[in-house]
């Protein structure tokens, strides 16, 4: 149980069900988002940015978009890192897979056996 304060400022106790093991190696667990669209635009006409922080390393890879549905070939670009690395990705958390599902980013993690976790069904 943990003890948190509500917006009134009463006291209120909450039950944590669940807490994810720490992470023990590279590219065992990522976090992707795409931000945007920015309110300008890149020299390059990219107005969207995909960002991977890696949960082990904490390392940030960022690559601009044009749109969203180019999120597929940014997160093959980044799987590049597994051969480099040799390690293997075994998981990618988001806040909001319906972004990424655009580009076919569910469909690569499903076909090559990567957990997705997000805040949202995937519906």
């Amino acid at each position: 149980m943990a003890e948190l304060l509500d917006k009134t400022g009463v006291q209120i106790e909450i039950s944590i069900t669940k807490v994810d093991p720490p992470i023990q190696r590279i590219l065992e667990k990522v976090h992707i988002d795409i931000i945007g669209p920015m309110p300008a635009k890149s020299v390059g006409g990219r107005e969207y940015a995909y960002t991977v922080v890696e949960g082990y390393t904490l390392v940030v890879y960022t690559r601009p978009l044009q749109l969203k549905s180019e999120a597929a070939d940014a997160f093959k670009s980044f799987r590049e890192t597994e051969n480099k690395s040799g390690s293997r990705l075994r998981a990618v958390m988001t806040d909001n897979m319906r972004k990424l599902s655009m580009g076919g980013v569910r469909d690569i993690c499903e076909q090559d056996g990567i957990k997705l976790h997000t805040l949202h069904r995937l519906g």
